[in-house]
């Protein structure tokens, strides 16, 4: 016991989430006992309290002591939440409570021992509580992990939608020890920035920043471009995550050139970056600009963006199950909903996959806004399960030298009176396009569903649905190598059109009420060709075919017209298997006419090319007899 009065305890209970324990109790016992020892409600030590001593609904107790105490720690119902023995609670000179604070713990003294000591901050922001017990000073990880958990109203902040909150929550994220958790109760935080400073910068000991979901708001007022981000995390922290806030800035419709709600510096952490559930409204630049190693940002809700939702330069990056609407590029430049780039901090190539999220529409209508749009260093990645609609421009695009990306069982719906691009290849090789539904009925002339453009290799394009535009077609290949199989093309006015390309191959390809025809190879090269069409399909429409090979039409009637220049028929040798094979031709001239056809060697024919003048037509039928295709009965027209 002290010779003098009873020495002040307090302590704040709270959940690793950061809300209190309601109604927390603390039962006092004598140190090494259960037996009950006294405490009070003053420090003259007149007013005993209750065995057990209960806090308030915030979480708070307080108490005053005298001695050495064993205390026991439960809920409100009673579960032990922690269990303190040999704890010195006195006002004595030699082990006093009053001056046991500093930067570092002091030297071990015997007279000292089970002395509790406060270090803290230069700033004076507690880290943790230590406990001599004779040979060191030991954490009480209860204390330290409360006390990281800091609460920006503690430092000033007012959250109430009028006051300028932005010294005051720099102020917290300044006072943060190591690994500290910044809370946001619900208000409405308005901040200031400058054009050379960002308005808030967490610092490098905060590693998560959460609120009360859409209450918990940090508002930029300014209504000019402060011209850096609303908060930034510097580069080179061990983690990051955020969660349950929302950011908004009072809007001017003006993209602002390095604006950001969230930006995660260049060279980013180290370890992961989390941003969930959080809502980017309001915006004069991109939501979220991201480098960092790896990045997850899922399951948040973006609006009336000028400029890009997610900004990403990353190593490895999962984009899933976000609600992005209303992007618009505000100036002149061209903004995607989703613009993710590799190469992040660790210099190599990227991995992304955007999986589950929803782009609904924009107000733009000169073609500037993209959905999801890959660039260098994103090897290996899948876009999957996405559904976009009404953008301005390229629902999806590959652009630059990636490899091997994985779309597929996407949902691409236009916009009205466009002329775009629902789903562009625009570089690398390797790609897999695959069951996804393609709707550009609704685009302008000149549109496009699915479009192969080179430089492009390796491509499979296969298992789509797709509903052509109405002038457009539903499928181009364009400098590009690929295989176009098993897709289905369900309206529209035509449906493939190569163009440019050596190594293309159209296989069993399905198209039902198309006004124009099936195949366009007007621009084909050699190595095209058609293979194995579905039986339903008894007719194959092309508008010239220039030297193409065509292989495993039996009983097809190829329509080849209207004929713009002179033709050249090529055909591979068949197996022996494939004795009796039949194709007929048709061919049509053009307004011009005078377009001759010259024939493979592999043919056996009397073809005749006079009376060849314009719009007049032709028809022959060749069967294989296993060594030629022999001309079958006489050849119709010209007529």
């Amino acid at each position: 016991m002290s010779n003098g009065g009873a020495q002040f305890f307090s302590h704040n209970f709270r959940k690793t989430d950061g809300t209190p324990y309601a109604g927390v109790k603390i039962y006092h016992y004598a140190a090494g006992t259960t037996t009950a020892k006294d405490i009070w409600s003053d420090e003259g030590k007149t007013t005993l309290l209750a065995q057990p001593h209960t806090g308030d609904p915030n979480g708070m107790i307080w108490f005053y002591a005298d001695g050495d105490y064993h205390l026991k720690v439960t809920d409100k119902d009673d579960v032990l939440l922690y269990d303190w023995d040999n704890i010195k609670i006195t006002s004595d000179t030699a082990t006093m409570w009053e001056g046991n604070e500093g930067t570092a713990y002091p030297p071990i003294a015997a007279a000292n021992r089970w002395q509790l000591f406060a270090k803290h901050t230069a700033g004076n922001v507690i880290q943790e509580l230590g406990i001599n017990d004779g040979t060191v000073f030991k954490a009480i990880k209860s204390f330290r992990e409360a006390a990281h958990v800091l609460n920006v109203k503690d430092f000033g902040a007012k959250g109430d939608g009028i006051a300028d909150d932005t010294t005051a929550l720099q102020l917290c994220f300044d006072s943060a020890p190591a690994n500290s958790i910044v809370y946001f109760p619900a208000g409405q935080y308005n901040v200031t920035g400058t054009t050379t400073a960002s308005t808030l910068s967490t610092g490098a000991n905060v590693k998560r920043i959460y609120g009360d979901g859409y209450q918990s708001r940090i508002h930029q007022v300014n209504t000019t471009n402060p011209g850096q981000p609303m908060l930034r995390v510097p580069a080179n922290i061990a983690d990051f995550s955020m969660s349950h806030m929302r950011l908004t800035q009072i809007s001017n419709s003006v993209e602002q050139s390095g604006n950001a709600q969230l930006h995660i510096s260049s060279g980013g952490p180290a370890g992961v970056v989390m941003i969930d559930h959080c809502y980017f409204e309001n915006w004069e630049g991109d939501a979220i600009s991201i480098e960092s190693k790896k990045s997850i940002v899922t399951n948040n809700y973006f609006s009336s963006q000028n400029g890009h939702a997610i900004y990403g330069g990353t190593d490895n990056m999962i984009i899933a199950n976000n609600h992005i609407r209303d992007v618009s590029p505000g100036g002149s430049t061209v903004i995607n909903a989703l613009k993710l780039q590799g190469g992040g901090p660790a210099g190599g190539v990227g991995q992304v996959k955007v999986i589950g999220n929803t782009l609904d529409g924009t107000t733009d209508t000169t073609g500037r806004v993209h959905g999801i749009v890959l660039l260098n260093l994103t090897d290996n990645s899948v876009i999957s399960g996405n559904t976009i609609i009404g953008m301005s421009g390229f629902a999806i695009q590959t652009a630059g030298a990636i490899k091997n990306a994985i779309i597929s069982n996407n949902n691409l719906i236009g916009k009205a009176g466009m002329t775009q691009v629902m789903l562009q290849l625009a570089g690398g090789s390797g790609h897999i396009v695959s069951c996804n539904f393609v709707d550009a009925s609704m685009l302008g002339a000149g549109a496009a569903g699915i479009d192969v453009k080179g430089p492009t290799s390796k491509n499979n394009i296969y298992g789509n649905t797709i509903k052509g535009p109405a002038d457009g077609y539903a499928i181009t290949v364009t400098g590009a190598d690929a295989m176009v199989h098993h897709n289905q093309i369900i309206s529209g006015s035509r449906g493939i059109q190569v163009n440019l390309v050596g190594n293309v191959k159209l296989i069993d390809n399905m198209f039902l009420g198309l006004t124009g025809a099936k195949y366009d190879l007007s621009g084909a090269l050699s190595g095209t060709t058609m293979e194995e069409f579905d039986p339903r399909i008894r007719s194959v429409t092309f508008a010239q075919a220039n030297g193409i090979s065509l292989a495993h039409l039996d009983g097809d009637v190829v329509e080849v017209g209207a004929l713009t220049a002179n033709l050249t028929m090529a055909v591979p040798s068949l197996s022996l298997t494939q004795i009796g094979k039949r194709w007929t031709f048709r061919f049509v001239q053009d307004a011009t006419g005078g377009r001759t056809i010259t024939w493979d060697s592999a043919f056996e024919h009397n073809w005749s090319d006079t009376g060849n003048t314009a719009s007049k037509k032709s028809t022959i039928t060749f069967y294989y007899n296993g060594t030629k295709w022999v001309q079958e009965g006489a050849q119709l027209g010209w007529y």
